[in-house]
């Protein structure tokens, strides 16, 4: 199966979130009992400062039409999205690309918006950013907290009616330096953060990283 250039551009990519998967070990997202299936995968390019403002590119060779593509206000902040749609013209499979959590769009279309707007391969399609539904938040003293993309993707086959949400590393390929954090490390980077705001809560979340890695090793 021919995979195509992974959309984001830089030379280092981390899955912090599997596709399909819940997070046992993101404390915030345990104690607000998010417990839905994850219908993307969220992709880090290194620290919290060197993933902000990375590039999300159209990764097909052919063009994509943006099907919604806007900046809201939401939750006090900016947040802004693209889905971008198109057809395999060899093959009739059409896909749907969601870039979620972005700072901003290159393109602005609303759904009811009927003007056609084009991205072609390689094009910059938005920022990634750190708004909306993001851990750990973002706070006045570390405005970057949580910066990453939430990458969805679609696929439909020829005569089908809907799109079925997959595992956007089947399609993608990650040619560049990339890694997947274990529970252990999601906790110390978590710790890490706890560990200038509140030491105490820190200390807990070590003491948690601790079992979890006695119990997977």
């Amino acid at each position: 199966m021919t995979k195509y250039q992974f959309p984001i551009k830089s030379n280092t990519l981390i899955i912090t979130q599997p596709f399909r998967t819940v997070s046992p070990v993101d404390i915030s997202k345990a104690l607000s009992i998010e417990t839905t299936d994850h219908n993307g995968i969220d992709v880090v390019c290194g620290t919290n400062e060197e993933t902000w403002g990375k590039e999300c590119v159209w990764p097909f060779p052919w063009p994509g039409i943006v099907y919604d593509s806007v900046v809201n206000a939401t939750f006090g902040a900016t947040q802004a999205h693209a889905q971008v749609d198109t057809v395999d013209p060899t093959t009739g499979i059409a896909y749907s690309i969601m870039y979620l959590h972005l700072s901003s769009v290159t393109k602005t279309k609303t759904q009811a918006d009927n003007a056609m707007v084009v991205y072609n391969q390689g094009d910059v399609i938005g920022k990634i950013g750190n708004n909306g539904s993001v851990r750990p938040v973002p706070t006045p003293q570390f405005p970057l907290n949580g910066s990453h993309l939430h990458l969805g993707l679609g696929v439909k086959n020829p005569g089908e009616l809907n799109y079925t949400m997959v595992d956007p590393l089947t399609v993608f390929e990650m040619s560049h330096t990339v890694t997947e954090e274990t529970p252990y490390d999601k906790l110390i980077a978590i710790a890490n953060q706890l560990e200038k705001t509140n030491p105490y809560q820190a200390g807990i979340v070590r003491a948690v990283a601790g079992i979890v890695k006695a119990f997977t090793n």
